[in-house]
């Protein structure tokens, strides 16, 4: 099938696989909370520019020497370049000279390559852009079990049949890209717990999946790198499925949210208050009294809305609003004999 389909268009793709698969063109309420009204549509007819221009990072990267000017004339720092932004000139981060920048077109064109060559029609469903582009990425919405044939196996997927129907998650497979700090590209899912809008974030081990600045990239790199991070989805379904079939009890839950927050007293008494009193979907038997809940309580925290949603999009994908969750489960892996089997997920 990959052979056959690579080259034919999105049209020619929906033609064959007829009605049954449909691409995801319009983001709803809840993709709009996941990406903090950061993220726009990708519609089929919209050119590489056109995807771009509409999240405000229709630009090549450019560099230029770091320069400084004294009394005794122009002098250019060694090995240090800046680079900016050539649609208006704006400074996105100083870099050494072996970095070498991802234009923002060609990612999309690695992107979308990707989808068309997939098995079962991934499309590129969203594009976003924050701090004035220094950070971007795509996303395609990966809801419904339609991947397995990409992560070499469908176990995992079938776990996804186990969770109760109240706990449906979405899920986004998102790269990004980094032009104001020396992060090099990731690629990461995003899941959407949809009776809450609690975001939880899976990125690639970088060392085994990561793209880089570094060298020249072609699409292979790229569709290695979703392919691996597509096996996270995977390890969150069995994860969520061992969550929901642990019970606790509410001292466990106090106890290991005390030694989660350790000296920082009003997170303590936040997550406290929403474990307790303030948890979405707190009626549910999957969270009533079981990990699930727990973990669901520093899910609903992390996912608050913020006064700088811009800059809290970018901490769900590589700051602590992102990291939390994991470093959470990974206590609670160490800390309780019944949930020692999700270890090694977390860690994955």
């Amino acid at each position: 099938m990959i052979n056959s389909t690579a080259q034919m268009s999105t049209q020619q793709l929906n033609n064959l696989l007829g009605e049954e698969v449909k691409p995801n063109r319009i983001l709803t309420p809840h993709d709009k909370r996941l990406f903090r009204n950061q993220a726009v549509p990708v519609y089929p007819h919209h050119t590489n520019e056109e995807i771009l221009a509409s999240a405000n990072a229709l630009f090549e990267v450019n560099t230029k020497s770091v320069q400084y000017e004294t009394a005794s004339g122009v002098h250019t720092v060694p090995n240090r370049v800046v680079w900016y932004r050539s649609d208006n000139d704006q400074h996105l981060g100083v870099f050494g000279t072996v970095r070498n920048p991802i234009q923002p077109v060609d990612l999309v064109e690695y992107f979308k390559t990707f989808t068309m060559s997939s098995e079962k029609l991934i499309t590129l469903d969203a594009i976003f852009s924050v701090d004035g582009g220094k950070t971007w990425g795509m996303g395609s919405k990966l809801t419904n079990d339609q991947l397995s044939g990409l992560v070499g196996g469908d176990q995992g997927f079938r776990i996804q049949n186990n969770i109760p129907k109240e706990e449906r998650t979405d899920v986004w497979l998102v790269v990004t890209d980094y032009l104001g700090e020396s992060r090099a590209p990731k690629a990461y899912l995003l899941f959407n717990t949809l009776v809450c809008d609690n975001g939880m974030t899976r990125k690639v081990e970088e060392k085994v999946a990561s793209l880089t600045h570094l060298r020249k990239h072609g699409c292979e790199d790229v569709h290695s790198v979703l392919r691996k991070a597509l096996r996270q989805q995977e390890a969150f379904h069995r994860i969520q499925d061992r969550l929901i079939n642990t019970q606790i009890s509410r001292e466990y839950a106090i106890n290991a949210l005390k030694e989660f927050c350790g000296d920082q007293e009003q997170k303590f008494k936040s997550l406290e208050r929403i474990y307790t009193t303030g948890l979405i979907g707190g009626h549910l038997d999957s969270r009533k009294g079981t990990a699930w809940g727990l973990l669901s309580a520093v899910t609903q925290h992390t996912s608050q809305r913020s006064s700088n949603e811009d800059k809290a999009m970018k901490s769900q994908l590589v700051g602590g609003r992102g990291s939390s969750p994991q470093k959470f489960l990974l206590q609670l892996s160490e800390t309780s004999d019944a949930l020692a089997p999700i270890r090694e997920l977390v860690t994955a």
